[in-house]
């Protein structure tokens, strides 16, 4: 899908593409933003407060 997602991007003929990833992610997602041509530009360590359970459907679900 990541693949299919970028296609569709450089197809509009955009300067650069940016993805945002964090330690939330899936544990292989930064392996697999390197393979398809992204590259680190930087990094920030930022500490939030998470509910202990997840919030749910959308309203009306």
């Amino acid at each position: 899908m990541l693949i299919a997602a970028l296609e569709r991007c450089w197809a509009l003929d955009p300067t650069r593409v940016i993805v945002h990833t964090c330690t939330l992610d899936g544990p292989h997602a930064l392996r697999n933003y390197l393979a398809r041509g992204f590259r680190p530009v930087g990094e920030e360590t930022v500490e939030r407060m998470l509910p202990d359970a997840p919030p749910g459907p959308w309203p009306g679900a």
